[in-house]
Order: structure tokens, then sequence, then C-alpha cells
């Protein structure tokens, strides 16, 4: 989990170093972290694909997934909570004291949906 944004970005570093040219059905490369163990890969061509993905680290091209079209947009889309398990650490990203401390999701709030979480310390 959390690879994806930085698999897209070397993807994309790759693409650029080896010139759209040798690759030019593949017109955008996006990973989101709401979609855990998917890199996006716009293109027409899997070939282009598998070799995109050749050398790169934890990103398997053969393992390619055809995405059709009229459900594309769906992929775009922000699911609309994330709700992290108990058990897990979270970043806290909300401005404040603690903004950017990790945080161990210990129980739910029965009254709201917020996680009642323990911090980690240095």
């Amino acid at each position: 989990k959390g690879y994806e944004e930085t698999a897209a970005v070397i993807l994309t570093q790759k693409l650029l170093k080896a010139g759209t040219s040798r690759m030019p059905s593949i017109k955008s490369i996006f990973g989101r972290v709401s979609c855990p163990g998917w890199v996006f890969v716009e293109s027409t061509n899997h070939l282009d694909v598998n070799l995109l993905c050749q050398d790169v680290r934890d990103v398997y091209g053969h393992q390619i997934f055809p995405v059709p079209s009229d459900s594309a947009a769906d992929y775009l889309r922000e699911p609309p909570l994330f709700v992290p398990e108990i058990g897990t650490f979270v970043c806290l990203n909300a401005p404040s004291l603690y903004c950017g401390n990790l945080a161990y999701v210990v129980a739910y709030n029965d009254r709201t949906p917020m996680p009642l979480m323990t911090m980690h310390t240095a």
C-alpha cells in the first residue's frame, strides 16, 4: 500500500527518458492510494505497457487488466470516505499540532465516525 503514486512517477520518468515516440500509445499514467495495488496506464496497446513496466520494481506489466472506456471515469472518482482499519497506522494530515505524526487506530467512537487513536511518539 502507498506505492501506487510513486510507481506512477517512476513509470512517467521512464517514459519521458525513453521518449514518447518509443511508446506512442501511452497517453497518461497515474496511481492512487485509494486504489491500492493499482497503477493506471492509459494506452491502446498493451505491448507498450509491458515494455514500460519492464524492470520497474513491484510493477508487473504481465498482470494488465483492461478497463473498458465506458467505466474508466469511475476510477478517477475519489471514494466517498476513507475508513482506516482498526490495528493500522494513519498519518494525521489535518492542520494541527500533530500534523504529520503517525497514529495507531485502536477503536471507533459509537457517536461519531472518527476513530480513536493513540499517538506514535519518536
